[in-house]
């Protein structure tokens, strides 16, 4: 029972995801050839991004239990050399250009929307909702992102640094939702 909370995390994760896929959808219906292409990347790209995520949560996950119940022992069995910190940096890697990928194609969906502006009778309000739209999916892209250059850079050294890289996504997620 002590994977339902990160599997639970992992569920809302990707429910932001499908949220925006659904909103784009929702607000503009395109049906072409390159939405159906840019499309099938962001589910490869959901797909793989799953795994870090589930790791990275149970991980983030254990060491909060640990904290709160003083049971270190039991964080160092389930995790055992899995821990190590170059471990840890190779899974920031892939987890943060996991989440800027997936947040860097959203943002491509939404520069489509504009260039047929005619076709689907967009206002000029609706035109800057979707610029506004596709900038803060390319800030929610650049934190991750941001995070791959910090592990790749100093390794294991900056770990601390990388969780509060991706403490910012978490603000930046409930800032950008609370107001929906």
């Amino acid at each position: 029972m002590r994977n339902v909370v990160p599997f639970g995390i992992c569920v809302t994760m990707i429910s932001v995801i499908w949220y925006q896929h659904y909103v784009f959808f929702l607000r503009y219906g395109l049906q072409s050839v390159q939405t159906v292409v840019i499309n099938s990347l962001l589910l490869f790209l959901v797909l793989v991004y799953v795994y870090p995520l589930k790791l990275l949560t149970r991980f983030l996950f254990e060491i909060c239990y640990a904290m709160i119940s003083g049971d270190w022992d039991k964080f160092s069995g389930s995790y055992g050399r899995d821990l190590a910190p170059d471990n840890m940096a190779l899974l920031m890697v892939i987890y943060g250009m996991g989440e800027g990928l997936i947040f860097l194609t959203l943002a491509w969906l939404y520069r489509f929307a504009p260039k047929r502006k005619e076709d689907l009778g967009l206002r000029e309000y609706e035109i800057h909702q979707t610029r506004a739209s596709m900038k803060i999916n390319l800030l929610q892209a650049s934190i991750p992102l941001l995070s791959t250059v910090i592990a790749v850079i100093f390794g294991a050294t900056r770990l601390g640094l990388l969780f509060l890289v991706f403490a910012i996504i978490s603000i930046l997620f409930y800032f950008r939702y609370s107001g929906e």
